[in-house]
């Protein structure tokens, strides 16, 4: 089980990494929840929020 966590894990990470929202989104539950500090404090909920640094992310970053 330990090991399938890691694999899933390092998955995620490299989704990210790769900005494939399309694995990442299977890799998430839609409806989790999570506090950025792009959002002030403010909770965020689903995947979509994801989506703008899966896209932008680069540019805001330059």
């Amino acid at each position: 089980q330990k090991q399938e966590i890691v694999r899933v894990t390092q998955q995620l990470l490299d989704a990210i990494s790769c900005k494939d929202f399309d694995v990442y989104t299977k890799l998430c539950d839609p409806a989790m929840t999570c506090f950025e500090p792009e959002a002030l404090g403010n909770l965020i909920e689903g995947v979509e929020f994801h989506r703008f640094y899966f896209d932008y992310g680069e540019i805001i970053l330059e």
